[in-house]
């Protein structure tokens, strides 16, 4: 009688787990609909834009601060909390839904071409993006 106890326990909290949602850093385009994904706002208050999927397995429109989400580190676009970037970044470009490119001043003045690939930055929580910082 234990044991079958302890197995019908050990059942039920495997299938529990199974429909709870789970929540890893970055890997958001594989439940966002990047076809729909963009830039808005302005220089500094940069927003990405793009439609998300919930657990209900509807969309909804989401959005993020890009400035909330990196910093310039001397040209070097950099992921850090409220970084403020765009204070010293220019030409902001969206490629495929999840390529940022950007490029940033470094301490000698010269700019620096930079590319990320937001899908390493950014999660998407049930419906909403936020940034991984």
């Amino acid at each position: 009688m234990k044991f079958t106890a302890i197995s019908s326990l050990s059942a039920l909290l495997g299938a529990t787990t199974f429909f709870l949602p789970t929540v890893s850093a970055g890997g958001f385009a594989g439940s966002c609909d990047l076809s729909r994904s963009r830039l808005t706002g302005t220089t500094t208050g940069l927003t990405y834009e793009t439609y998300c999927r919930k657990t209900t397995g509807t969309y909804v429109k989401t959005t993020v601060g890009l400035n909330n989400c990196f910093a310039n580190a001397n040209g070097n676009l950099a992921q850090r909390a409220n970084g403020g970037f765009m204070n010293s970044c220019i030409y902001p470009e969206l490629n495929g839904g999840r390529y940022f490119e950007v490029r940033c001043r470094n301490t000698q003045g010269v700019y620096i071409q930079n590319s990320r690939d937001l899908d390493a930055s950014l999660t998407n929580y049930n419906g909403v993006i936020r940034c991984d910082v």
